[in-house]
């Protein structure tokens, strides 16, 4: 019979293990902030905070970091 410990460590390589509810979840947040930079690109749709009109190339590098968090997250968990 193995120890316990190296089952332990065999099963948390297995693929069949699902993602964890916090892991789901920032995948999920980081591709909807990614989804709604995106389409303030496409709809050009005006952000106001403060007064001060938000320009829409602040859409684009924050697109790129959320949906490449996004997809970061979701490839190591599925390793």
């Amino acid at each position: 019979m193995m120890p316990f410990r190296y089952r332990e460590e065999t099963c948390r390589k297995g693929r069949d293990e699902p993602m964890k509810p916090f892991t789901t979840l920032a995948v999920v947040l980081f591709s909807l902030i990614s989804l709604v930079h995106i389409l303030r690109l496409i709809f050009r749709w005006e952000i106001v905070a403060a007064g001060w009109v938000i320009p829409l190339w602040v859409s684009i590098p924050g697109f790129l970091v959320a949906g490449g968090l996004a997809l970061l997250i979701w490839k190591e968990m599925r390793k």
